[in-house]
């Protein structure tokens, strides 16, 4: 299996985020703190629970809080539910799922530009990390339904879907 350094990257390469960068105005939070955050949501259901809304179609998304600095979404998934292969464009995230289960699928270039695909199933409790332009897809494997509470900083603003054509990743 994976390490979270296998799927999520080197952190020490995203500076901004173990704060090894020059020193800014508003210092970005680390991934201490984004963990500390996404953590802290998924376990108080009572500042969620009327928040969520299932859909038979598509995952459901919410967001609970915009900071300056970072922003806090409940995502909502129904057996079968996948968000297909995504990266978030700047930002870094720390994700947990509350309740459920989900499957990550994250696609990296090993030697000589190969394209890898990992996996592994994330149970309540469990915290991802991944940083910007990582690919990955989530997907709700069922047979239940499920509950994540995703934090990006900075916040979101651009992402881009990927699809596989021929052996090749292309962005869509």
């Amino acid at each position: 299996m994976p390490s979270d350094i296998t799927i999520a990257g080197d952190p020490f390469d995203f500076p901004h985020l173990a704060h090894l960068a020059a020193p800014t105005a508003a210092i970005a939070p680390t991934v201490a703190r984004l963990t500390e955050i996404a953590l802290d949501v998924a376990d108080d259901p009572r500042s969620w629970r009327n928040a969520i809304s299932f859909d038979l179609e598509q995952r459901r998304r919410i967001r609970l809080r915009a900071a300056e600095d970072h922003e806090v979404w409940l995502v909502s998934w129904l057996p079968g539910h996948r968000t297909g292969l995504h990266d978030h464009g700047d930002a870094s995230a720390v994700f947990t799922v509350a309740t459920g289960r989900l499957r990550e699928r994250a696609v990296t270039f090993g030697p000589k530009g190969t394209l890898v695909e990992t996996g592994r199933e994330i149970s309540p409790g469990e915290v991802r990390v991944f940083g910007p332009r990582q690919i990955r897809e989530l997907i709700n494997p069922g047979p239940g339904r499920a509950v994540s509470v995703h934090v990006y900083a900075p916040r979101l603003s651009d992402g881009h879907e990927y699809r596989f054509t021929g052996g090749a990743l292309l962005r869509t």
